[in-house]
């Protein structure tokens, strides 16, 4: 090789490599330049303090940029950055812009020696300065969760993270869902945590898994008791292992009957309800409590000095004296309210109740006299074999046509607006134009009541509510009033004919009477009130009188006295009334 091409080669070599020291970009790097002068002192080394910064936005922080030797010629330096958004430069004094990372490059000019500052830009960090939870105190059943709510102040703190420490997991703990959950009864505490020990604290109160009250019920429905009688109602709650079974006992009308744990008191006669509400899930159950007066004591039967027949049981007993001119039949009853009851010819014949809306087609003109009446009443099993009782003719009663034969288009029935039987409304037609009887029933208190006859229908109604309030079940009708209050009611009354007639003595004590011949009201008014009678009135009478009676264990009622038509037989009639055994 000669020597101007080895010259030549040499050039080109020094020409790329600083071609290549240009284009090195952010290379920390040092760089020898060929072309100084002979006098100038070029850099050697360039440090940088600090090599990274940490900074929060908005900050500003200097780079301090060293080069050696100290007596370089030209100090000047280029500072850059990778990304202004991040952070900005000038001559060596950043900003902090935005949240990212960047680098800062400042380079040498002579050597272009380089240097690389990495920046890291975080929000301004806002601390948790209180943790508010939605409640300060959680009841939980075993096995139920619970979201603990709460609330971080302030809103923007940057580090929102909160912990959650459980005082004893054996009591309660959080599962994988972040859900409070009840282990097994007992008290703990959560506590709530945040990154710079900012803390809240929840009690926690786990019990066991309540049962609940699906129903109560009483041992009675119905209660009936006098005046100054208690009794205790017992309640069930059902299921039996409900975890609440506390309950409350109300009256609906203190006034009648009072109630404390079940033990009711009656006050005053009427009506009240009873009622036994859970306090778990309200549940109710009710009993009617019906009082009544006292009875009065039971009276001893009035027994004649001489009879000619008597029938003796523990609650009936009755004993038949027989005059020239009439029959008395003493009739001493246990329980009049209940012994006291109504023959009936439909219900004789067919062995049912029938009301007047049912006497259509085959039951319509049904008459039969009190001995059949009383004889279907044994066969139906109405009047027990085994059981006393004597029977009599009872209401006056009406037809549209002749007796004989039958009306054609209309039942035969009690000749009044309302009749009863075992508290069933056989008839109620307030505006029924017959107003000629009085009605007639015994009240629950055994007492032979009397509601007079009106022909005005409006106060009907009264009379009818009157006789509900009384209790009676059963009614019959005829007039007239012959002994009220102990006194005769009408001695003007001087019309003669064959008579029936009830009379009641004391509560226990009732007195029929049966003529043999026609006898006046007055008469019969006056033998009353000589018999003690403090209620008496007439029923049907003339040739419907009719007595028939029955010892225990006979099957065919013996007849006493009856009004005989043609063919030998007892006068058909609607309504009789007979006193029963129990």
């Amino acid at each position: 090789m000669n020597k101007d091409l080895g010259i030549k080669i040499a050039f080109i070599l020094v020409g790329l490599f600083s071609v290549y020291l240009l284009i090195s970009g952010f290379s920390s790097s040092e760089t020898t330049n060929t072309s100084n002068s002979s006098d100038e002192i070029l850099e050697e080394q360039l440090t940088v303090n600090p090599t990274s910064l940490s900074m929060i936005v908005g900050d500003t922080s200097t780079i301090t940029a060293t080069i050696l030797p100290v007596d370089t010629t030209n100090k000047n330096l280029y500072w850059e950055t990778a990304n202004s958004n991040i952070a900005t430069v000038d001559e060596g004094k950043v900003t902090a812009i935005n949240p990212g990372k960047t680098v800062i490059k400042v380079t040498t000019e002579k050597r272009k020696i380089t240097r690389i500052i990495n920046v890291t830009v975080s929000n301004k960090e806002i601390p948790i300065t209180e943790i508010i939870t939605e409640l300060h105190h959680i009841d939980l059943e075993v096995g139920d969760t619970k979201k603990i709510e709460y609330e971080i102040y302030p809103s923007d703190a940057t580090n929102k993270k909160v912990s959650f420490i459980t005082g004893d997991k054996n009591i309660a703990a959080f599962n994988k869902e972040g859900l409070l959950v009840g282990v097994s009864e007992g008290e703990t505490t959560i506590t709530l945590k945040s990154s710079n020990d900012v803390t809240a604290t929840v009690n926690i109160k786990v019990k066991n898994k309540d049962i609940p009250v699906s129903k109560v019920t009483l041992n009675k429905k119905k209660l009936t008791l006098e005046i100054g009688k208690t009794e205790t109602l017992t309640h069930k709650v059902i299921p039996t292992n409900a975890t609440n079974t506390n309950v409350t006992w109300t009256s609906s009308n203190n006034s009648v009957a009072t109630v404390s744990n079940g033990k009711v008191t009656a006050k005053k006669a009427g009506t009240s309800t009873i009622t036994v509400k859970t306090d778990d899930g309200e549940k109710t159950a009710t009993c009617k409590v019906t009082v009544n007066n006292p009875k009065p004591p039971t009276q001893k039967p009035i027994v004649p000095s001489s009879y000619i027949d008597k029938y003796e049981s523990n609650t009936l007993k009755y004993y038949l004296v027989k005059t020239e001119g009439y029959y008395l039949t003493y009739i001493w009853m246990e329980d009049p309210y209940n012994q006291i009851r109504k023959l009936e010819a439909h219900t004789a014949a067919y062995g049912k109740v029938l009301k007047d809306s049912e006497i259509t087609g085959n039951y319509q003109h049904l008459r039969m006299n009190v001995g059949d009446m009383m004889q279907n009443y044994i066969n139906y099993g109405i009047i027990p074999v085994n059981k006393g009782a004597v029977g009599y003719n009872g209401s006056g009663f009406y037809a549209s046509g002749s007796w004989d034969p039958p009306a054609k288009y209309y039942d035969y029935h009690s000749n009044s607006w309302l009749s009863l039987m075992d508290g069933i409304v056989l008839r109620y037609y307030p505006n029924d134009g017959l107003t000629q009887s009085d009605i007639i029933g015994i009240a629950e208190n055994g007492d032979l009541k009397v509601y007079e006859m009106t022909s005005d229908s409006s106060k009907r109604e009264a009379i009818y509510n009157e006789i509900k309030k009384d209790k009676v079940k059963n009614t019959w009708s005829f007039l007239p009033y012959l002994v009220k209050d102990g006194k005769v009611y009408d001695d003007s009354m001087i019309n003669s004919h064959m008579r029936q007639a009830i009379c009641q003595v004391n509560t226990n004590n009732y007195i029929m009477l049966t003529t043999i011949y026609s006898y006046n009201y007055n008469q019969m008014s006056n033998l009353f009130v000589s018999l003690g009678c403090k209620t008496a009135h007439n029923l049907d009478g003339g040739g419907s009188t009719s007595m028939y009676m029955k010892k225990a264990g006979e099957r065919t009622p013996t007849k006493v006295k009856c009004s005989e038509n043609s063919g030998n037989r007892c006068r058909a009639i609607i309504e009789g009334i007979y006193f029963v055994e129990k």
